[in-house]
């Protein structure tokens, strides 16, 4: 939404182009964006010094990337520093697994939003945008928050209705033979693959199935959150990579797969018209692939060659 007000405002980070690009391309005479939208992981954030943000807004935290932290604390502590970096109190979605808590918790002074806070639906219709998954209703009423607070202009927030989703996260490719491919390759903790679940299921208006892919190489994370998912009759759990065994230890009776190609091969075998196809693995791509944009990308080529045949 920001592009609608400001031709020239910089979008990336993690999401997308790294920030310097941005710099670079002032270096090189560019234009001056009035708009830098940037989202940060907490590895970006570990190393951020002498920046100080207008706004920041904080959609959720779980547990994540526990093999690179001492413990959850410091994983949490790490992404609020994005707190300090801020010139105003952090917006953070009230409903974004342990956020509120924790914030609270440190002492922050924040404001919290979500759907129901009168500002962000002061004139908009949720039910009307195009993002796949309810969850991410709080998460639009953040980013209208975000919008109101920095000046964007009415036409500009009413624009992110529009917006269908990243590559690679809950990204709908559409449908092959009748069956729903969603490309959620970026779900690399267990309350991603929840959310991600949730969101196909909500969708569900009979006796469709929805294979779900799960795998790819563990970070320490707690497989046993999915335990949930047992009682869903319309999920059908496919294991794929190297973490294959250990979540079969939540989904004892799960076929499993050495590659990815394996599991959407088989899911071909067995989805019929108006199921799901879900890549939501929980697990990083680094066994197979070279990023979680190349898994999503070799995962949409599998779809074409097992589905289109």
């Amino acid at each position: 939404m920001t592009k609608y007000d400001d031709p020239h405002a910089f979008v990336g980070g993690n999401l997308g182009l790294p920030f310097c690009h941005y710099a670079l391309r002032l270096a090189k005479g560019g234009p001056k964006a009035q708009f830098v939208v940037l989202e940060l992981s907490s590895y970006q954030l570990e190393n951020l010094e002498n920046i100080k943000f207008d706004a920041a807004g904080l959609t959720f935290l779980s547990p994540n990337h526990l093999e690179r932290y001492e413990n959850l604390n410091h994983y949490y502590n790490t992404k609020l520093r994005l707190a300090t970096l801020a010139a105003t109190p952090l917006w953070v979605n009230e409903n974004g697994g342990d956020a509120k808590a924790y914030t609270q918790a440190q002492g922050l002074k924040v404001h919290f939003v979500s759907t129901k806070n009168p500002l962000a639906l002061a004139s908009y219709n949720f039910a009307s945008m195009k993002l796949l998954g309810s969850h991410n209703h709080d998460n639009l009423a953040l980013a209208i928050v975000l919008g109101q607070a920095l000046g964007l202009s009415a036409s500009a927030i009413h624009q992110a209705f529009e917006f269908r989703g990243l590559p690679h996260r809950l990204e709908s490719l559409g449908e092959l033979r009748g069956v729903h491919i969603v490309n959620d390759s970026k779900a690399t903790a267990m309350d991603s693959v929840l959310i991600a679940v949730h969101s196909i299921l909500e969708r569900l208006q009979g006796s469709e199935k929805v294979f779900l892919l799960l795998g790819g190489r563990d970070k320490n994370l707690p497989w046993r959150d999915l335990q949930v998912l047992k009682n869903q009759p319309a999920l059908q759990p496919l294991l794929f990579g190297e973490c294959r065994e250990t979540i079969q230890s939540v989904f004892e009776k799960a076929p499993r797969f050495k590659t990815l190609k394996e599991a959407v091969a088989h899911a071909a075998s067995k989805a019929q018209s108006g199921d799901y196809l879900l890549l939501s693995p929980g697990g990083t791509s680094l066994d197979e692939f070279k990023s979680f944009e190349d898994r999503g990308r070799q995962f949409a080529n599998y779809v074409k060659d097992f589905f289109g045949s």
